[in-house]
């Protein structure tokens, strides 16, 4: 199989999680027989491949993509592995919540990383086939991790100075994650100081992280610690000179989601791992440590965990829990069921005729916008779009402030059943492009009682009407073009936090 795996940017496949979970089943993958290719989601074109893997693209091309492919035949899949769908009282969750049900009906699996996220898809598609794909090893050579060892312990009983390294990205936009955990679990750090060690941590994280209240909370650790920013280099050096690698886990959804790859990262280094908090690398208990009594214990009787004498062990592990040829294996066989399964379903008419229509929010983005032009879609614009672009559609506030006027593009109008069109008069043109009008008295539903909101330009008047409008424009724009596909661009988590769930729907997505 040709396997493509969209991705959000080009950037985004220098972060670690997409090197440490794609890249090292390329090689696997095509021993297996499948190609393996790397597409940011603005590079996208043609539906060349089988099998289209979504990954972090929480946004409305991504939507549409999927369910180009899902109508052209092919296999569609999401790889889930941060968990940003399972907190449905949190209002700022709610565009990937959002986003997840939309992108869901277009999809025949779901990927995702540990098995708590079974239960968290099942609450969305209970009878959608998942695969858990943990996070691989790059490569495990036991004769490199022994010099590491004999050197490491060889420098810990010399010098006395036990070096202590956390390292990761520091923060997350809406959950407290990195520096707070490391803050708030700090305090366990203080018995290592009464071990007749001399105790250093470094800390290794990307600077974003590093903002005044950050490194405020740091100040709370009781033992000397150095503050690094981090790059793939100076990880390897970090972990090639540190005895202890610490990996707080808070209790949070998000936290209790994520995969093993620190800790798998940190064993191929000759780390001893000292995890606090909630289990998370519980399938490596007889390696790593829970508290940091019995790490001293077994310091001070030169007897660590991981030694020479348990290297067979942690292989073994390892195989069992990060193995990318198993890995690798395990998906080929899953994606052959799913193929197998789809090929004796009835697949869907496809819609050769439609016009795709992409209702801008009040995140939405040029990026976007180009997108649907390219697809040969229409853009439309809300009365909330900061973004002055060649759209095809307009809503616009009337005049009166009353409700709402839409204008289009000549190209846009040609697309008008006969009674629509003849509705539309002149408008003038809008950067040199002819423009018609549509009045709220020729299409009832764009009356709205918005007159109070309407020139507001206060964020929250516009969060006030924001649901009410877009959900007259999903409607008037399935009226004006009923053939066509209909998505909502939207990015921004205050917009989204404005749907209380259990009293506005989902925008109208069809």
């Amino acid at each position: 199989m040709k396997i493509c795996i969209v991705v959000p940017t080009e950037r985004y496949l220098s972060n670690a999680g997409a090197r440490i979970r794609y890249q090292r089943l390329r090689a696997p993958l095509f021993a297996a027989g499948h190609e393996v290719s790397v597409l940011p989601i603005d590079a996208f074109k043609d539906l060349d491949h089988d099998v289209y893997l979504f990954s972090k693209c929480y946004e409305a091309t991504s939507q549409l993509i999927a369910r180009m492919a899902a109508r052209a035949g092919k296999i569609v899949g999401v790889d889930l592995f941060d968990d940003y769908f399972s907190q449905h009282d949190n209002g700022q969750t709610r565009r990937f919540r959002s986003w997840l049900e939309e992108f869901l009906p277009n999809a025949d699996f779901v990927l995702c990383s540990t098995p708590t996220f079974i239960d968290i898809v099942r609450d969305y598609a209970p009878q959608l086939p998942v695969h858990v794909m943990g996070d691989s090893f790059d490569t495990f050579d036991i004769e490199k991790l022994r010099r590491l060892l004999n050197a490491k312990h060889s420098d810990l009983w010399a010098t006395r100075t036990l070096r202590v390294a956390w390292y990761g990205r520091g923060d997350n936009a809406l959950f407290p994650v990195g520096l707070a955990d490391l803050a708030a679990f700090g305090p366990h750090l203080s018995s290592l100081q009464n071990l007749g060690f001399t105790v250093r941590l470094e800390i290794m994280t990307n600077s974003q992280a590093m903002t005044a209240d950050a490194l405020a909370s740091l100040a709370a650790i009781p033992v000397p610690f150095e503050l690094h920013e981090w790059s793939e280099a100076e990880e390897e050096a970090l972990l090639s000179r540190s005895h202890v690698v610490f990996l707080p886990v808070s209790a949070q959804s998000f936290s209790v989601a994520k995969s093993l790859n620190r800790c798998i990262t940190a064993f191929s280094f000759g780390c001893q791992i000292l995890s606090v908090g909630y289990p998370l690398y519980e399938v490596f208990d007889t390696i790593i440590y829970r508290d940091v009594s019995t790490l001293g214990d077994d310091l001070e009787r030169k007897q660590p965990r991981l030694r020479l004498e348990t290297l067979k062990a942690l292989e073994h592990l390892l195989h069992l829990h990060a193995d990318p040829v198993a890995g690798a294996n395990n998906l080929s066989a899953f994606l052959n069921t799913v193929a197998s399964v789809k090929m004796t379903k009835p697949q869907e008419p496809s819609k050769v005729d439609s016009t795709i229509l992409f209702l801008h929010g009040i995140g939405s983005t040029g990026l976007i916008h180009k997108f649907v032009r390219r697809q040969k879609g229409l853009s439309v614009s809300s009365p909330f779009t900061a973004m002055s672009l060649n759209y095809d559609v307009r809503f616009e506030w009337s005049d009166e402030c009353t409700g709402l006027n839409i204008l289009l593009s000549k190209r846009a109008r040609a697309l008008l059943s006969d009674a629509f069109r003849q509705m539309s008069t002149e408008h003038g043109s809008i950067n040199d492009i002819p423009f018609y009008k549509i009045t709220q008295e020729a299409i009832p539903e764009l009356s709205l009682n918005v007159a109070f909101l309407g020139k507001s330009t206060s964020a929250s008047g516009k969060y006030a009407a924001y649901q009410d409008v877009m959900k007259v424009m999903n409607t008037v724009v399935g009226k004006l073009f009923p053939d066509s596909d209909c998505f909502v661009s939207e990015l921004s988590r205050t917009a989204h936090r404005a749907a209380i769930d259990n009293v506005v729907e989902p925008f109208g997505l069809q």
